[in-house]
């Protein structure tokens, strides 16, 4: 009796339980029409719907009455087809409360990609849509809340299953404010809207408990106020089209944790509150960000996530850094700029959270030891300026100082030929009060042997490398530590000035570590680059890195290095710019980072017979730089203001670069003109001796 009851019972529930598919063969869009349905048959309590395009083959949208018309059914499934859009809408004109409810257990409502579900309900508080069961919104699927009707109990409803990760809630709620309750629940992708309202609205939230999002989207027009003393989690990406992101606008500190990208196109970000909120950026995989709207108030961004993060616009921050975990790529076009109030929290000791590129700092006021955490690659090399004034960008650069002059003042015996920092003021600044402080790696600095005879070394571009002294060092030798310049005034105005290790004694801090011969030349159209490694350097392998601005390079190839084997070669097939920058960059067998000079390849024909003159302004020497696609004897002539020639010499000239050094010491200051003649072509520059 027992097995004939359990089959009865299953019989009579199936026949309880009916699927009704949509036809809309009555062609009004309306729910209450039976023309709509399939057998012609309204729904009804014990019904499971199912709006596909079965029947209909192209996007349709379904009406819910209006009135105080309730719909009850077991289940609401919105499955269109591929790339078919369903929407199924409960007008303004409906005031029931609830006007839609979905008593099945399970998934009440599921909405699957490209379906619609329009909540416009012109209810003021209570709820519109209730469900039994759960509210399954599958990825691409979307629910729009266009009402003043209570959401929570849809929010306590949303299904967290595999697939619903980037289902869409949406907030496009019409007239006044609205509050939104968010914390304790768990959203895939929130969107924020103003459409509704007409291009303006204001949503606010007040959480106790955590507010948890997979993707966090505010759309121009749009306010949200945050008051929480708990974390605000976005799993993936914020998304920002403009309007305000107020994240803080009460007493508590609290942290807005992003795991993804940001992608700020507009808008502000900002904090109203007494709290000292946080933006924390702390995923498993390197996060982009993208700020082209603004940063306001006491907002800390703090960086703690080991994949580190790339800027793809500048950003500026208005209150305070802090680099945990990570480092920050950055470039001249994407730049990141601490504002006049910006402070900095890093650890200078760190390898793993620096700045990978340039960094500013604006509106220095006489401040102490202000660090900038920059380096390269994957060394920190930071820099400090002591009692400076004014505002600067500086980079940590892994390339050869001696590009940008190899003429030493007195009392330098060389310099590093492997690192170098560019510091640019871009305001003015008292220039006598300024200390530079030059931190060195022993390993990556090329081998610090002696503090006392370790010095900053400064140019002016084009100049000469000038002693700027030791007054005071830390660490120790062969280990870490730094060095710290006299008082050195920069120019400002947008220029950029240099500094580097040096070294007073030719016996102590080697620096210049490289018995590596790098070349490369154009070769049938392409760049046949070759070098020979002595023995004593003990490569494991060898990385070929090229720049197309001789500054900043990326890796190319890389090649293993084999025991007893000197000569390597690549053959670079890319050939995509006019000039190209080479390097080699060593790791030995005992981990040492060891660097080669950096050579040019030119892969463009020169046209034109072209002189260089550098620098042009010069106390005592000049190089002459002649490039040329001719290949004879030439004169080289100088000429004083008055058009006197003083100096005459018969050089060779080869096809391409042609340097000669150009002695100006027995010669009074003034303007000259210095010409090269060859094959009946003369080709002249001017040079100001001061």
């Amino acid at each position: 009796m027992k097995i004939s009851y359990s089959i009865f019972f299953l019989i009579v529930s199936f026949s309880l339980s009916a699927q009704v598919i949509w036809s809309g063969a009555g062609g009004d869009g309306q729910w209450i029409n039976p023309a709509n349905w399939k057998e012609s048959k309204v729904p009804g309590q014990t019904d499971e719907v199912l709006l596909d395009n079965s029947m209909v083959i192209d996007n349709y949208t379904v009406a819910l009455p209006v009135g105080n018309s309730a719909i009850i059914v077991q289940r609401i499934t919105i499955k269109p087809g591929n790339g078919k859009i369903i929407q199924l809408v409960l007008p303004a004109g409906n005031m029931a409360s609830p006007a839609l409810s979905a008593t099945g257990d399970g998934d009440g409502i599921i909405i699957n990609d490209g379906g619609v579900l329009d909540n416009s309900s012109s209810l003021k508080s209570d709820a519109a849509i209730t469900l039994t069961g759960k509210l399954r919104i599958n990825n691409g699927g979307q629910y729009i809340h266009r009402s003043h009707s209570s959401h929570i109990e849809l929010i306590k409803a949303l299904s967290k299953v595999a697939g619903t990760e980037t289902g869409i809630f949406k907030f496009d709620v019409p007239g006044e404010a609205y509050m939104i309750s968010l914390a304790n629940y768990t959203f895939g992708n929130l969107i924020l809207d103003a459409s509704a309202s007409g291009g303006t609205q204001v949503y606010n939230s007040i959480a106790a408990y955590p507010i948890i999002v997979n993707n966090l989207q505010i759309n121009n027009g749009v306010t949200l106020n945050i008051n929480s003393n708990d974390q605000f989690i976005i799993n993936r990406d914020f998304i920002q089209y403009g309007g305000n992101f107020n994240i803080s606008d009460g007493p508590a500190s609290n942290t807005i944790s992003i795991k993804g990208n940001i992608m700020q196109y507009a808008g502000i970000i900002t904090e109203t509150g007494s709290g000292l909120p946080i933006i924390e950026l702390n995923g498993s995989v390197s996060q982009e960000i993208t700020l082209l709207g603004n940063v306001k108030q006491k907002i800390n961004l703090k960086l703690n996530n080991p994949a580190g993060a790339l800027l793809l616009s500048n950003v500026i921050m208005p209150h305070k850094l802090e680099l945990i975990n990570g480092i920050m790529t950055t470039i001249q076009s994407h730049m990141l700029i601490l504002d006049t109030f910006c402070s900095i929290k890093a650890d200078s000791l760190s390898n793993n959270s620096f700045i990978n590129g340039p960094m500013g700092k604006l509106g220095l006021n006489n401040s102490n030891n202000f660090l900038f955490p920059v380096g390269k690659g994957n060394t920190q090399r930071w820099l400090s300026l002591n009692n400076a004034t004014g505002s600067y960008i500086i980079e940590f650069i892994k390339a050869n100082p001696y590009s940008l002059s190899t003429e030493l003042k007195p009392r330098l015996d060389h310099i590093s030929s492997i690192e170098y920092w560019s510091l640019q003021s871009l305001a003015a600044h008292i220039a006598s009060t300024t200390n530079i402080e030059l931190s060195f790696d022993n390993v990556n600095s090329g081998g610090v042997s002696d503090l006392n005879s370790l010095h900053v070394a400064a140019i002016n571009p084009g100049t000469y490398w000038v002693d700027a002294d030791n007054i005071h060092t830390t660490g120790s030798a062969g280990a870490r530590g730094s060095v710290t310049s006299t008082f050195l005034g920069f120019s400002s105005g947008g220029t950029n000035e240099y500094l580097t290790l040096g070294s007073t004694t030719s016996s102590q801090n080697i620096l210049p570590i490289s018995t590596i011969i790098l070349h490369a030349r154009v070769l049938d159209g392409k760049n046949l680059v070759s070098w020979n490694a002595k023995p004593d350097i003990q490569a494991e392998r060898f990385i070929l890195e090229q720049s197309p601005d001789g500054v900043h390079f990326n890796e190319l190839t890389f090649i293993w290095a084999i025991g007893g084997q000197g000569l390597y070669s690549f053959t670079d097939y890319r050939m995509a710019t006019i000039k190209t920058y080479y390097r080699l960059h060593v790791i030995t067998t005992g981990g040492s980072v060891l660097y080669s000079p950096v050579i040019l390849v030119e892969n463009k024909p020169i046209k034109e017979p072209i002189l260089q003159v550098i620098p042009s302004i010069t106390f005592n020497s000049t190089r002459l730089v002649f490039l040329s696609n001719l290949t004879g004897n030439a004169l080289i002539q100088l000429y004083d203001g008055q058009a006197k020639q003083i100096f005459a010499r018969k050089i060779k000239i080869k096809e391409g670069t042609n340097i000669f050094l150009l002695s100006l010491e027995k010669y009074a200051s003034g303007n000259y003109t210095v010409s090269i003649l060859i094959n009946g072509k003369i080709i002249s520059g001017r040079i100001s001796k001061e």
